[in-house]
């Protein structure tokens, strides 16, 4: 929603859907690396949640293509992913 000034979409070009993609493919890897390597540091109740909500909006827009809320990336992965990923 644009409060003041031109529409961003007129700001910055397209990003084509394999760029993406692969960007968020490395996002996953990349940053589940830092996380196993350091699990201690994401052990508060708030981090798991906030891991788990990103991790669902990033594997949703993987498969559609194109960005998300973290919502719709919940929602979809609850009834995509099945019950053992929901709990």
């Amino acid at each position: 929603m644009v409060l003041v000034g031109p529409d961003s979409a007129t700001l910055v070009d397209p990003i084509a859907t394999e760029t993406l993609r692969a960007e968020i493919l490395y996002a996953l890897t990349h940053w589940g690396k830092v996380i196993l390597d350091n699990p201690t540091e994401y052990s508060s109740r708030f981090y798991q949640s906030y891991i788990v909500l990103n991790w669902r909006r990033k594997l949703h827009d993987l498969h559609r293509g194109h960005p998300g809320s973290r919502r719709e990336g919940g929602e979809w992965a609850r009834k995509t992913l099945g019950e053992r990923w929901g709990g």
